[in-house]
């Protein structure tokens, strides 16, 4: 495939009927299937590709319309229909549209894997739910227990007679219904056993006075069941943090255990929803050598108004500090206070979330000195100033994900962008050649080049006009691949 070729394919700036004439060349459906936007011709076009992997990924592109997703529902790959049922999506994007109307047709599909997909859409209806609950296959089974079922239907699967159907529906149980127990029956194959689902199983089943005497020596998976008596919970504080877990505690003992003052106690605290303010102020914060601090579960965006979640602006105790850092709400002035915290994780968090409020000079801190995934967005931010991204190249000589950040921002100065050109690492000179403020003459150097990557690249720079590309592309046409 020419190179030129799969760079137009891309170009955010190639005009609709260049596009749709690349689409009919087999060799760059996938390219075109790469570019964050398809015009409606082409997406109708790609429809059609006799190949099944191209329409399955046209089913989870978001240019996608509707009603092709609805008629590929219906595709004689089941593969197709399977991304149909439940589109495969990255994480951190909104979820794509699902036909739900063709949902019941593909709940009786023939192939098991189209089932399980249904199974593990979100938009699935209980009552499809509770059918593929039923599903003859064990991994429509296990797919169905992972979400969206009502207690009865998953303490059933928990007692499947498949394995991994029952640790599913043991784990999910834990999540969806933690104060629910399971009948000992049920629960049987797992308290036999040994390992995590052997003390999950004691945490949740329904316990007995013969049951609690059987298992008198896992004393912390005891102290987490709902349905220990309330008596007998104060026999638990030796296992305190344990306790704490347990999502059945009367009053009288939460206040209990906020008054050992234990901060490893308090870190399991933090994660509960039904502590007053009172006790929720009182918390303190534990040593996170070995592990971190949760976030306050009842102080989140939607369980807490703005006016209760500010009043912890200033809480000792960096837990609330970072929660509130993750509020999508937070006026101006919170959003530099945080900015200004002692706390270097409530920093990052503020900056990650409102990078369009916080200070440049605290994103300069942040961004240089983070070595995490959200660094490249940090590095890329408007806010930033270019000059302090570009001076932090000289400190990310092992670090090409940051170099490359700098080549992608539309403020590189054009002598940057042309020495990334010839950064040992392909991505970074592939992100200089693609970036639009490239000098022009470089631009159709690189377009003549015998660097097939940045020949690519090139090709693909918005920067490069309509008629340029219409020329690039015929000329491309009739040259080697």
């Amino acid at each position: 495939m020419n190179p030129v070729l799969r760079g137009v394919a891309v170009n955010p700036s190639t005009p609709e009927p260049l596009l749709l004439r690349l689409s009919e060349r087999p060799d760059l459906a996938h390219s075109l299937l790469g570019r964050a936007d398809l015009p409606p011709s082409v997406v109708e076009r790609l429809s059609v590709d006799p190949r099944a992997t191209v329409r399955r990924r046209l089913v989870a592109h978001r240019s996608t319309m509707d009603r092709v997703r609805a008629a590929l529902a219906s595709d004689p790959d089941p593969g197709v229909r399977a991304e149909v049922a439940g589109p495969t999506q990255l994480w951190g994007e909104p979820p794509l549209t699902t036909p739900v109307a063709a949902l019941p047709a593909l709940a009786a599909d023939p192939e098991p894997a189209v089932r399980a997909a249904v199974a593990g859409n979100r938009l699935t209806p209980v009552a499809l739910r509770l059918a593929l609950a039923a599903d003859p296959d064990p991994e429509v089974r296990r797919r169905t227990a992972f979400g969206g079922l009502p207690t009865e239907t998953l303490h059933r699967l928990v007692g499947d007679p498949d394995r991994a159907v029952r640790e599913a529906a043991l784990s999910r149980a834990r999540i969806d219904a933690p104060t629910e127990t399971i009948p000992a029956h049920l629960a049987e194959p797992f308290l036999a056993g040994g390992g995590w689902y052997r003390e999950t199983a004691i945490a949740m089943v329904d316990l007995t006075p013969a049951l609690i005497g059987r298992f008198r020596d896992d004393r912390p998976a005891l102290a987490r069941n709902p349905s220990l008596p309330a008596d007998l919970m104060p026999g638990f504080l030796d296992v305190a943090p344990a306790l704490a877990e347990n999502p059945a505690l009367p009053a009288a003992m939460l206040e209990t255990l906020v008054a050992t003052m234990d901060p490893e106690v308090h870190r399991e605290l933090l994660r509960r929803t039904d502590l007053p303010d009172g006790l929720r102020r009182r918390l303190l914060a534990a040593d996170e050598d070995d592990e971190p601090l949760p976030t306050v579960t009842s102080l989140r965006h939607g369980e807490a108004g703005l006016a209760e979640r500010l009043s912890y602006l200033d809480h000792p105790n960096p837990a609330f500090r970072r929660t509130l850092a993750l509020s999508p709400d937070l006026p101006p002035a919170a959003v530099h206070a945080l900015a200004a915290d002692p706390d270097w994780p409530t920093r990052l968090l503020v900056c990650e979330r409102n990078g369009d409020v916080v200070a440049p000079e605290v994103l300069a801190e942040v961004a240089t000195t983070h070595p995490g995934h959200s660094r490249w967005d940090l590095l890329r931010n408007p806010r930033l100033p270019v000059e302090v991204a570009v001076r932090h190249l000289a400190d990310a000589a092992d670090d090409p994900l940051a170099r490359q950040a700098v080549a992608t921002r539309p403020d590189t100065p054009p002598d940057v962008l042309v020495r990334l050109l010839d950064d040992p690492d392909p991505g970074v000179g592939f992100s200089a050649a693609a970036n639009p403020g490239l000098p022009a003459d470089r631009l159709r150097a690189l377009l003549d080049g015998d660097d097939l990557l940045l020949r690519e690249a090139a090709a693909g720079n918005p920067a490069l006009s309509a008629e340029e590309l219409e020329r690039i592309s015929a000329s491309a046409s009739g040259g080697p691949s």
